[in-house]
C-alpha cells in the first residue's frame, strides 16, 4: 500500500490530476447553438474573406491614373457604364475615363483601383466629376484582407464566442464539432445540514455550498446533478458517490474531509476501494481536501467551510473541469496587482486573498473584497480574482506587487 501524498502545493496537487487519462465524446451542433461550447476541431479559411474584393462605402468605382491633375477648378469628367449593388456581380470592365456606380459591399468591377464617395462628386445619370487626385487602393476591400485562405479560423479546445461564431459563419460553416458538456455530480455532507426554506433548528446550518459550489461548476463549462445530502456515515456517503458514478464523469463533494471523528469522506472513498490521490495541500484556505480515482473518474473532496471550499475549487477544481470540457486554456495567466490596502497578517502557508481588480490612475490594484477565513463566503460577493501571498511572507503593505488570478 503505497504512502498517500498529504500536505503537498498546489502545483503538485494540479500535476496529480492532470495526470488522470481523459476520455473526450463529441458532437456536431448548428452554428446557432455553438456559443458558450468548446471546439473539438481545428477550423481553417475555405475561402479568403472576404471572397471578393468590394466596396466599404456608396460612391463610384474608376481607375485612379484618370484623376491625376484633378481639382476644382479643372475636375476629371468620368462616363457612368454600370451600376452595382450588393448582391449583384460587375458585367462591365472599366476602360479610361470610365466609372460605375457602387453601393457599400458590392464588387470592384475589373480595372477599378479607387472608389471616390458620392458626397465627393458631383454627378448626373450619366457622368460623375471628380475633384482631387486618388491613389490607388483607396476605399478598397481586398479580397482575403479579413482573412486569407487557408488560415486558421478558431482552434479545438477554444470557447466559441460570438465573434467566433460569425467569423465560422462568415466562412460558410453551418455545423462544428464541439465537446460534449461533462457531467458533475455534487454531493453535499453534514448532519447540520438543511435546505433553505426549511425552518433553523439548534445547532443547524443552511446548505450553502450547493448553490455556491454547484453555481462555479456550471460557470466553468460543466452539466451539474444534484444528488442530495449525507449524513456523516461511510455507508451514506459511499451510497452516494457510487449512485453519482452511474451517470456522472466526476463528482465533488462538500464537508468531511478533514481530521475530525465524523470526517467521513476519506474512510468512505477507501471502504469501496478508491485510489486517495492526495489529502490537504498546503493553502490558506483550502488546505483541506481530498482527491481520489475510482473507474477513471475523480472523486474531488472539499471543505464543509465555504470560503475554503470555493478557493480550493478555484484553484484545483476548475481547471481540471476546463480540462474535462476540452479547453486548451485550463490556467489562468498571472496578472500582475499593486495590493491597494495594507494586509497586516503574516502568512507561514501560502495564502490566496479574495477581492477585485481595480484600475485607477494608469495602475492596476488588487483590493480585498472581505474578510479573509475558511468560514467566510461574503467576501467573494464581489470577487473577481485571487491574490497569491507566498508562504512564509510577513505583513504586505499596500503597493506591494502581486500575482493575481481572475475567477
Amino acid at each position: 500500500m503505497h504512502a498517500i501524498p498529504e500536505g503537498i502545493s498546489l502545483e503538485q496537487a494540479r500535476e496529480l490530476l492532470f495526470r488522470i487519462p481523459i476520455s473526450y465524446e463529441t458532437t456536431s451542433v448548428p452554428i446557432s447553438a455553438a456559443c458558450g461550447k468548446i471546439l473539438a476541431s481545428d477550423y481553417y479559411a475555405p475561402c479568403g474573406l472576404p471572397t471578393f474584393s468590394k466596396s466599404p462605402l456608396d460612391g463610384y468605382a474608376f481607375r485612379s491614373c484618370d484623376s491625376v491633375g484633378a481639382s476644382h477648378k479643372h475636375p476629371v469628367a468620368l462616363e457612368i457604364i454600370e451600376e452595382i449593388r450588393a448582391g449583384d456581380y460587375p458585367q462591365k470592365a472599366l476602360g479610361p475615363f470610365q466609372a460605375a456606380k457602387i453601393l457599400t459591399g458590392a464588387p470592384i468591377p475589373v480595372g477599378a483601383d479607387a472608389v471616390v464617395r458620392f458626397e465627393d462628386t458631383a454627378f448626373t445619370p450619366d457622368k460623375v466629376e471628380i475633384f482631387r487626385t486618388y491613389l490607388s487602393d483607396t476605399n478598397i476591400i481586398h479580397e482575403g484582407e479579413d482573412m486569407e485562405k487557408g488560415a486558421l479560423a478558431a482552434s479545438s479546445g477554444t470557447c466559441v464566442t460570438p465573434p467566433t461564431a460569425g467569423l465560422l459563419a462568415s466562412l460558410g460553416f453551418s455545423h462544428i464539432e464541439v465537446y460534449q458538456k461533462p457531467s458533475i455530480a455534487l454531493i453535499s455532507t453534514g448532519n447540520e445540514l438543511i435546505e433553505p426554506g426549511n425552518p433553523l433548528g439548534p445547532g443547524k446550518i443552511y446548505n450553502s455550498n450547493l448553490y455556491t459550489i454547484g453555481s462555479y461548476i456550471e460557470a466553468a463549462g460543466a452539466e451539474l446533478s444534484y444528488t442530495g445530502m449525507a449524513e456523516d456515515r461511510d455507508d451514506a456517503i459511499a451510497s452516494q458517490i457510487l449512485g453519482a458514478m452511474k451517470s456522472s464523469q466526476m463528482i465533488v463533494t462538500t464537508g468531511g474531509v478533514s481530521v475530525g471523528d465524523y470526517d467521513r469522506v476519506r474512510t468512505a472513498l477507501e471502504s469501496f476501494g478508491a485510489e486517495i490521490l492526495f489529502w490537504r495541500i498546503a493553502l490558506k484556505p483550502g488546505a483541506a481536501i481530498l482527491a481520489a480515482l475510482f473507474q477513471g473518474r475523480l472523486i474531488l473532496g472539499l471543505s464543509g467551510n465555504p470560503g475554503s471550499a470555493a478557493t480550493a475549487l478555484h484553484l484545483l477544481g476548475v481547471p481540471y473541469i476546463r480540462k474535462l470540457c476540452g479547453r486548451k486554456d485550463i490556467l489562468p495567466a498571472p496578472v500582475q496587482a499593486l495590493l491597494k490596502e495594507d494586509f497586516n497578517k503574516s502568512s507561514p502557508n501560502r495564502r490566496f486573498l479574495h477581492g477585485k481588480i481595480v484600475y485607477q490612475g494608469g495602475h492596476t490594484y488588487f483590493s480585498r473584497t472581505g474578510h479573509q477565513g475558511n468560514h467566510v463566503i461574503s467576501s467573494f460577493v464581489g470577487c473577481d480574482a485571487l491574490a497569491d501571498i507566498p508562504a512564509g511572507s510577513p505583513k504586505i503593505p499596500a503597493g506591494t506587487m502581486l500575482n493575481t488570478y481572475f475567477i
